[in-house]
């Protein structure tokens, strides 16, 4: 089974794109930030599955049209889905092919966008990564020692890099992946260099009988450049409001055949450090990131009063992308780390949730997750007790304005947050709704 042609028209920034796809190896779709790459292959994850990740606007004044050409089984039809202000349908040309529809064989369609991902950290079993070395041999892949290597950091408790963990962990994706199967990924270079950019690619183009849809940024022009690659640009995005939009709720992976997470306190598992005491922290401050150094002796209630003000924060601006707060790097984007007891992670995570359930309106825990990061020493050996916590807050479209515990609207700015006023509140409802068009308050921006 293969996907030969991509039309999408209407679908959050994007107006109209029409794409031929090759049908086997590496399609790779290109474009800025905000350009709709994500929300493509989010078009095509409602279009085969279901469209519970979609949100709907109605301010807009057009329909939207996702449609796939798929080829499987020696047929060929068209498979869409049509989008209104308020729903989706989901429709095929003629009747006979309501049949070869109903054939897809969805084990087969893999889904990976690791920047989506909600999980406090990653959890491997020896076995999988065993499997993914394997795999890699039996591609008869040259070179790539890096796996090895991270095995073995993690089973002496050493430090590993982000981008080792992120090559493990597609590297332990990858290794499931059957023939025949069409494997959609958005961001999966994001956190590699040039060189390990090359590696990933030379995996990829020796999986034969797997068809790859994938959309980066423009960050390394010169790997797209790579023979086996078919490169699409994507058209700049759309001012117009469309009438449907990727929510940006997790995507799952779609791996129906894999064994079920690693326990974490099970003997096969290895659970990888990525922090270490004074060294630069990847992520500067932004308006979806918050950096916070923890000071003095009361180090759960600054937590849990940063975190209900920024979660609250971040939900009222309405962010397109996952906002975080991390704890535990000071203002030179060192990190610091959290020096933290079990009953202090524990006490955390109940107050956070208690704060959060007296918001009005409630605030749901699909919104947000605390995760707790361990940290290793400057020589990376892991500690016991210090840690990198970490708030993330889920992009959430709504008309309202979320208040905390204590009666208090905040929204995020660029540098840090702003309680507003009572007279704020109002102007800001207001600006919302005109903006609108209808009188909903609902639109796509902060």
């Amino acid at each position: 089974m293969y996907i030969s042609e991509l039309q999408v028209h209407n679908f959050g920034p994007i107006k109209k794109q029409h794409i031929a796809l090759h049908p086997e190896g590496i399609n790779l779709i290109t474009g800025d930030n905000a350009a709709g790459k994500t929300q493509l292959l989010a078009s095509l994850y409602a279009t085969f599955f279901d469209d519970e990740i979609l949100q709907y606007h109605q301010a807009a004044r057009e329909n939207g049209l996702t449609l796939l050409r798929i080829h499987s089984d020696g047929k060929t039809f068209d498979l869409m889905r049509r989008y209104t202000s308020h729903s989706s349908q989901l429709m095929v040309n003629h009747f006979d092919d309501l049949a070869s529809a109903s054939k897809i064989n969805r084990e087969h369609l893999f889904f990976y966008f690791p920047e989506l991902e909600r999980t406090g950290y990653k959890k491997y079993a020896k076995s999988a990564i065993r499997k993914g070395i394997l795999f890699l041999k039996d591609l008869e892949i040259q070179g790539h020692h890096i796996l090895g290597t991270c095995q073995a950091k993690m089973e002496t408790d050493f430090l590993m890099s982000v981008a080792e963990q992120r090559y493990l962990d597609l590297i332990c994706f990858l290794s499931e992946i059957p023939p025949d199967s069409i494997v959609i990924g958005d961001s999966i270079l994001s956190a590699f260099d040039p060189e390990m950019c090359r590696m990933v690619l030379e995996i990829l183009t020796k999986m034969k009988g797997i068809q790859f849809i994938l959309a980066e940024g423009n960050h390394w022009k010169d790997v797209f450049t790579h023979e086996a690659i078919h490169h699409v640009p994507l058209l700049p995005p759309s001012g117009e409001i469309s009438p449907v939009s990727y929510n940006y709720h997790m995507i799952p992976r779609n791996r129906p055949n894999a064994p079920k997470s690693a326990d974490p306190a099970a003997e096969d598992t290895i659970v990888p450090i990525s922090y270490r005491l004074g060294d630069v922290f990847p992520y500067g401050e932004s308006r979806t990131v918050e950096l916070k150094e923890i000071k003095g002796n009361r180090v759960c209630d600054a937590i849990v009063a940063n975190a209900e003000i920024y979660i609250n924060a971040y939900l009222n601006s309405r962010p397109k992308e996952i906002g975080k707060i991390f704890w535990g790097v000071n203002d030179k984007r060192l990190i610091t780390g959290v020096r933290l007891s079990y009953s202090d992670i524990d006490t955390i995570q109940k107050r956070i949730s208690e704060a959060l359930s007296h918001a009005e309106p409630l605030v749901s825990p699909d919104l947000y997750d605390v995760k707790f990061h361990r940290v290793a020493s400057a020589d990376g050996k892991v500690l016991s007790d210090v840690y990198i916590v970490e708030a993330d807050v889920y992009p959430y479209l709504n008309n309202h304005l979320i208040s905390t515990s204590r009666g208090e609207v905040y929204i995020k700015t660029p540098g840090g947050k702003q309680k507003l006023s009572n007279l704020q509140i109002q102007e800001l409802l207001l600006l919302r709704a005109s903006l609108s068009g209808d009188g909903t308050g609902k639109t796509d921006e902060f």
